[in-house]
């Protein structure tokens, strides 16, 4: 057990304190082996504590997931150490004070930004293990061949196009880890390492593999996968030490009968190839326990495969394979048998014999039934089944008591299975593309599904019996013909995502607005009549966190739904909405904003309140403020730009044209006429009629039109009210003045 001591400090001649929190001494622990260990991983820190640097028992020093960007020259004092670990750091470069530390054994630099590492590398003759995965090495330095003691070197996830000849030096190496580089073929030195265990070159561009390979007697761990290899040399096949060999995703077209020489192999990947057969001689890989074939051309699978009696998983996915033999049905120790994407219309009888499946994947076949042995795997925890043409199930499927996901969309159901209610351990249920049209109360039995999906059926109303499944976090109803929601639903208290496209509504269910944490919500209604308003109810989804409501006839958004202070993500596409609502914008989380296809003229003044990282979509929209030009570029910055001096020119503007019908009004007759047009409130007459009968008209005017200025929501709506106002009153002299300032503004703006 690890436990923390007080180190003491050689170079200041004292022992630090325990109880000093902030003192990094305090957090030096004793390894299990008896090592001076510190670990400040994940500590966000930008360097490395000065502190450290005073501690020259360090054996162990741990600094990964930081911020530290500068390893200082003051690390050659910690000449103990044989543990380095600065992985996922901000470092350009290793300083030559590094290769100072003669004792170091294991050095971990991965997740830098390297681009080399130095030839005083070679200086820690002690090391061990090197890692430098996912930096941007494009070579590396004859340094590293004199790493004489290396074991393990990790390079993965990098840039390299070829390694030093000196290679073949480290001869103690048993891990070399190449994945991810840019290797067009295997480096030669690399055949030389005959204590080589384990060699991943998956992620190049290798094309052939050199008979070299046969030197590599001792390899247990192949790893080719994501090449461009199109064949393999025959001394590949006589590394019989191999355990594991991965060549999926490259361009095989045929596999050697001498691969029934590797006598161990317990993992063979060849999956994402071109294969049409397999030689027979596979049967005799009687260790394997994992074989590889999905995505490939095989129409058939080779005879003989009782012989593998060890193999645990079978994957054999999306080929043209229309037969399974029997043979299969021997091989009790499999768990996994993944046969999607085939074209398979029946399983052997003896498919019961497989008693040990706990997932089988029959997606996108051609079964019209399901066979009877199939309800015998009593272990089965998974079965996918989507993409078939299963009308029914049986009875008997209520014996897979221990079945945890099933998948049973796009198939032929008109009826939802009373069987599965039986299933009490169900977590997941997909039935989506049927035809059932309810579910029986029995559901309710169900009470640890987690996932429903029903999408694409018949149900013409969210059942109640749906809302018995307390547990419930996803569900899914698209695609259906429902017009109402039962009012049980707020009883879905775990319910987070509820999808409710593509239905027949014409009204917006309120029902919905009481599900206490829901998250997200699709109300798409495109192909249905679609709703035109929200209820104000719709503030009650305080955790929505994303809210589609596209292909409805919304005109008017509930200017409550500014206080839906989580949402992130808020879709309005194809609506007919006329103006966006001031509370909308002051939203603190928004941050997809979706808009477009509607009447929107103009934007609310506040719209720059938005955050400027905001996905925007304004297009198809006949835009006049902004003009669709400010728009186009989905940014708020501009737009919110180009309202705040709209804004101001409005107030300008309003300003004027109070001024010319102060000016322009002398008479008491006008001044009568107009007065009533104004609407003052109670207050403001009040204050009229006490100015007196023979107050001067300009004076009462000044008055009126101030107050009347204030009332005005924003001072384009006054400067359109001011223009209706002495359009009804047919006051033509007043209404050209004003009609005349309002066109030379738009003239200046645009």
């Amino acid at each position: 057990m690890a436990t923390k001591v007080r180190l003491i400090s050689m170079s200041r001649g004292s022992s630090t304190s325990l109880d000093q929190p902030d003192d990094i001494q305090a957090e030096v622990y004793v390894s299990g082996s008896g090592k001076f260990c510190l670990s400040l991983h994940g500590r966000e820190l930008s360097e490395i504590p000065p502190d450290i640097f005073t501690m020259e028992e360090l054996n162990c020093l741990f600094l990964g997931n930081n911020g530290i960007s500068h390893v200082p020259r003051e690390i050659k004092k910690l000449n103990k150490v044989q543990v380095l670990a600065i992985q996922d750091n901000q470092l350009p470069s290793l300083p030559p004070s590094l290769f100072c530390l003669q004792a170091m054994k294991v050095l971990e630099v991965s997740g830098n930004q390297l681009t080399e590492l130095p030839r005083d590398i070679g200086n820690l003759k002690q090391l061990n293990q090197l890692y430098a995965n996912r930096n941007s090495l494009s070579s590396l330095p004859d340094g590293v061949c004199l790493l004489l003691q290396l074991e393990v070197l990790g390079l993965n996830d990098n840039e390299i196009t070829s390694l030093p000849a000196g290679i073949k030096n480290l001869t103690k190496m048993k891990i070399l880890g190449l994945d991810n580089n840019r290797l067009e073929r295997v480096p030669k030195g690399i055949c030389e390492l005959d204590e080589l265990i384990k060699l991943g070159l998956s992620g190049n561009g290798l094309k052939h593999l050199p008979a070299e390979m046969e030197n590599l007697s001792s390899l247990r761990e192949l790893l080719l996968n994501d090449n461009e290899i199109q064949y393999l040399p025959v001394q590949l096949y006589w590394l019989e030490c191999l355990e594991e060999l991965a060549l999926s995703n490259n361009q095989l077209k045929s596999l050697s009968p001498q691969l029934g020489r590797l006598k161990e192999l317990r993992i063979l990947g060849l999956n994402s190839n071109h294969l049409e057969v397999l030689p027979d001689e596979i049967s005799e890989l009687s260790y394997l326990e994992t074989l590889g074939l999905d995505s490939n051309r095989l129409k058939a699978l080779p005879e003989h495969m009782a012989s593998l009696v060890n193999l645990k998983e079978l994957y054999i996915g999306n080929n043209s394979i229309e037969y399974i033999p029997d043979d299969i049905c021997i091989l009790t120790e499999l768990q996994i048998v993944a046969m999607t994407g085939n074209k398979i219309d029946s399983l052997p009888v003896e498919i019961a014999n497989l008693k040990r499946v706990q997932q089988f994947g029959l997606n996108h076949n051609q079964m019209d039934h399901l066979p009877l042995g199939m309800c015998s795997m009593y272990d089965l925890e998974l079965l996918s089944l989507e993409g078939n043409s299963i009308p029914e199930l049986p009875t008997e499927f209520s014996n897979l008591v221990h079945i945890k996901q099933l998948e049973l969309s796009s198939n032929a159901l008109a009826d939802f299975p009373d069987c599965l209610c039986v299933l009490v351990q169900l977590e997941y249920l997909g039935m989506n593309n049927n035809q059932v049209d309810q579910v029986p109360a029995e559901i309710s039995h169900l009470r640890k599904l987690r996932v429903l999906l029903l999408n694409g059926n018949q149900f013409r109303e969210l059942p109640k019996e749906i809302c018995t499944l307390r547990k419930l976090e996803r569900l899914g109803l698209s695609r259906n013909l429902i017009t109402k929601v039962a009012v049980e639903v707020k009883k879905l208290d775990n319910l987070t995502e509820l999808s409710l496209n593509h239905n027949q509504f014409t009204e917006f269910p309120p029902q919905v607005c009481y599900i206490p944490n829901l998250q997200l919500l699709t109300f798409d209604q495109s192909g249905g009549p679609g709703v035109r308003a929200l209820p104000d109810e719709i503030a009650e989804l305080q955790h929505v966190t994303e809210l589609v409501l596209d292909n409805n006839s919304i005109m008017v958004l509930p200017s409550v739904m500014g206080t839906m202070s989580n949402l992130l993500h808020l879709s309005l596409c194809n609506n007919q909405l006329v103006f966006v609502p001031e509370s909308l914008c002051e939203l603190p989380q928004l941050r997809s904003l979706q808009l477009q296809g509607n009447q929107l003229q103009r934007l609310p003044n506040n719209f720059g309140h938005l955050a400027k990282e905001v996905e925007l979509n304004l297009t198809g929209n006949p835009l006049t403020r902004p003009p669709t030009v400010v728009c186009d570029g989905g940014k708020v910055t501009p737009i919110g730009r180009y309202l705040r001096k709209a804004e101001q020119r409005d107030e300008l503007l309003l300003q004027k044209m109070v001024q010319c019908v102060q000016s322009s009004i002398t008479t008491k007759d006008v001044y009568t006429t107009v007065l009533p047009k104004l609407r003052l409130p109670k207050d403001a007459l009040e204050v009229l009629a006490g100015m007196g009968r023979h107050a001067p008209i300009p004076d009462k005017l000044r008055v009126a039109m101030a107050r009347w200025k204030e009332l005005q929501a924003t001072p384009a709506a006054g400067v359109e009210r001011l223009i209706r106002i002495f359009d009804v009153l047919d006051i033509q002299d007043i209404l050209n003045k004003l009609k005349t300032m309002k066109i030379r503004a738009q003239q200046h703006r645009l």
